[in-house]
């Protein structure tokens, strides 16, 4: 097994698929900053802080705490943005070769830009279903949130697992 130091360090640019997830993860930001700022106003003091695997509120606290939501997902933003650039650096499922590291870091990279870009919707959903509920005219998050979340990450972390295979 070859050492990081050992890999090639490769400019490899961005593929389409990767800028267009990073719109969609910006979009997702923005639109999770303004429906918060925009809610602000209307919400009650007390809002749901978490929720059980069915969806359905199961602690509430103070308003204030809806803002760690977004908080949370512009930190997670930015350190999977920074993590895309050091592709060399990442763990891999099979050795890294000259012939393999442009391919296997593409494929890395894309999974951390996809990854970001639902985490930040799931993210974004969440904060929603948290004003709609406080506000009433939600029960919770639904009964779906979490499996189709979990559908939707490990989904790509198999999707990755196979093209990475396939280019080793």
């Amino acid at each position: 097994m070859t050492s990081i130091k050992d890999r090639p360090a490769l400019k490899i640019g961005r593929t389409a698929a990767e800028r267009i997830a990073e719109g969609i993860a910006l979009v997702g930001l923005a639109a999770m900053i303004v429906v918060t700022a925009a809610h602000w106003p209307l919400l009650p003091e007390r809002l749901p802080q978490h929720f059980d695997a069915a969806g359905r509120p199961d602690a509430w606290g103070s308003r204030g705490m809806l803002l760690s939501v977004p908080l949370v997902a512009v930190g997670l933003y930015v350190l999977l943005t920074v993590l895309s650039f050091f592709p060399r650096r990442f763990n891999y499922l099979w050795p890294i070769t000259p012939e393999n590291a442009r391919d296997q870091y593409r494929l890395a990279r894309q999974l951390v830009v996809h990854v970001k870009m639902v985490v930040v919707w799931i993210f974004g959903y969440i904060t929603w279903g948290t004003i709609r509920t406080g506000m009433g005219r939600m029960a919770g998050l639904g009964a779906a949130f979490l499996p189709v979340s979990l559908i939707l990450v490990f989904g790509l972390i198999v999707i990755y697992s196979v093209r990475s295979y396939r280019a080793r």
